[in-house]
């Protein structure tokens, strides 16, 4: 627990830093260029604290059983590119190049398919992660007595025959590079295979030895006959664009203040509500067409 705890610090304190370094030069007022490369700078640091904290909060949910699986009938092929388009830019920018083996039939899992594109886009990252530059990830998919495997290959640092099942404990790192085991908390894997066995799958490891590359396996029983759910139509979904009256509620009030900011910014009425009571009396007072409220317990 110490040493996970001075990692957490340290992993937290390195986004930190650029961003506060950030905040400092955008208040000394530089010009557009500057500005325009420091929040970029900013957004990528602020985005690593989020992938980081909603690995924690997953880690905390499936431990308290509190994690529940949206379930839908998915065709894999397009849950796997949705993960590949998001890693994309990572290996590119590591000069590697992603090697795609799917199936041309379709083929359809009863999946939450957030949770099931989180596997696959925490396997590819972990492969890009302990490839060197220029290495090729593949990535294919194969399909037998109703079972769908697939399998991202790497040919980087490999695995010592006694991590092949230790890697997916809580919090265990393997060997690497300074850089590969201090850029990240040993969750990702763990995460990955408790969330893979709650689809009633399996996440194995397999590799020849280190410096031999690393396979991860992903096995996830197929639908049977089933038909992947009609899209909906975008109508449903958008509404017409016009100026709208908003209320925010949130009992954080930097997170409320912060919200009813831009809506403000964009033309937008924007009420504010820090609590239950204060909300009613709001919505009694206007019309509202929209109330974003934070509902967590």
């Amino acid at each position: 627990m110490d040493r996970f705890i001075a990692t957490l610090a340290h992993e937290l304190r390195n986004p930190l830093a650029p961003v506060r370094t950030g905040v400092q030069i955008l208040l000394q007022s530089p010009s557009a260029e500057i500005a325009s490369r420091t929040l970029a700078m900013m957004e990528r640091q602020l985005g690593h604290m989020v992938h980081m904290i909603d690995d924690l909060l997953d880690v905390s949910r499936i431990t308290g059983d509190r994690l529940s699986l949206r379930r839908e009938a998915v065709e894999l092929q397009k849950l796997i590119a949705q993960a590949v388009e998001g890693i994309d830019p990572q290996v590119r920018a590591r000069g590697q190049e992603l090697v795609l083996e799917l199936p041309e039939e379709p083929v359809l899992a009863d999946v939450d398919p957030t949770r099931m594109s989180q596997v696959i886009t925490n396997l590819l990252q972990n492969a890009a992660k302990f490839s060197a530059t220029g290495d090729s990830i593949r990535l294919s998919m194969s399909v037998e007595a109703g079972v769908a495997d697939i399998r991202i290959a790497d040919s980087g640092i490999g695995l010592a025959p006694e991590s092949l099942d230790r890697i997916f404990e809580l919090f265990y790192q393997v060997g690497g590079t300074h850089e590969q085991i201090a850029s990240g908390l040993g969750i990702g894997l763990s995460l990955s295979r408790r969330l893979v066995e709650l689809h009633g799958g399996k996440l194995t490891a397999h590799s020849e030895g280190v410096g031999r590359g690393a396979t991860f396996v992903v096995r996830i029983p197929c639908s049977a006959g089933a038909e992947a759910p009609a899209p909906v139509e975008p109508s449903r979904l958008e509404l017409p664009w016009r100026l709208r009256r908003v209320m925010v509620v949130d009992d954080k009030q930097v997170a409320a203040d912060a919200m009813g900011t831009p809506l403000r910014m964009r033309g937008h009425t924007a009420h504010v509500a820090y609590d239950g009571p204060s909300a009613l009396a709001v919505a009694g007072e206007h019309e509202l067409d929209v109330v974003l409220l934070d509902a967590r317990h």
